[in-house]
């Protein structure tokens, strides 16, 4: 009896061991499946986080090269919208450079009306011509013995310095004056 009471303890002893060590390793197994699910949420998590980012990098990106775009169409828009004013501008110049108001009429005052409007610009620009001679003959009568003689080197290249910015002035706003009517009178009779 003895014997079957130890066979009985020992067979209840041995289940149990076995028992425990099968309830530990069953939870350390479970212990490591939830640790792994949980770090595959947190890098599946981690990788949804960094899509959703570069995402919404991307659609930063294409929103600021639509405001680039549409901001360059509208500045390419006001742009023409300027040239058509201008041109519009321009041609109604040229229709009322040549409107005469003698024509059809023998009137003296319509006639020198027409006359004067003719030398106005050619007037203009000679006088500009003479005022910039005027201004460096003064310029040169004012400033010699001060620039050339207590100076000497340096007092010729000031001299010669603004000559070419007189010189500089004076063809500007002559080709400014003429220049734009020209080539486009030129531009017209095509």
């Amino acid at each position: 009896m003895l014997e079957s009471i130890a066979a009985l303890f020992a067979g209840t002893t041995g289940a149990s061991v076995i028992g425990l060590a099968g309830g530990l390793v069953s939870g350390v197994l479970e212990y490591k499946k939830s640790k792994n699910e949980l770090e595959f949420k947190k890098a599946d998590i981690s990788s949804q986080r960094a899509h959703e980012l570069a995402l919404a990098a991307h659609e930063l990106e294409v929103a600021k090269q639509s405001a680039s775009l549409q901001l360059t169409l509208g500045e390419q828009s006001a742009q023409r919208e300027i040239e058509d004013h201008s041109f519009q501008s321009q041609m109604a110049s040229y229709a009322h450079d040549g409107v005469s108001y003698s024509k059809g009429s023998n009137n003296p005052w319509l006639i020198a009306v027409d006359v004067f409007r003719g030398f106005i610009r050619p007037v203009i620009t000679v006088g500009l011509e003479l005022s910039v001679v005027i201004l460096a003959a003064a310029l040169t009568y004012l400033c010699w013995d001060l620039l050339v003689t207590t100076y000497a080197k340096d007092g010729v290249d000031i001299l010669r310095e603004t000559y070419a910015d007189i010189r500089y002035m004076a063809v500007t706003t002559t080709l400014w004056w003429f220049g734009g009517r020209l080539g486009n009178q030129v531009g017209n009779k095509k």
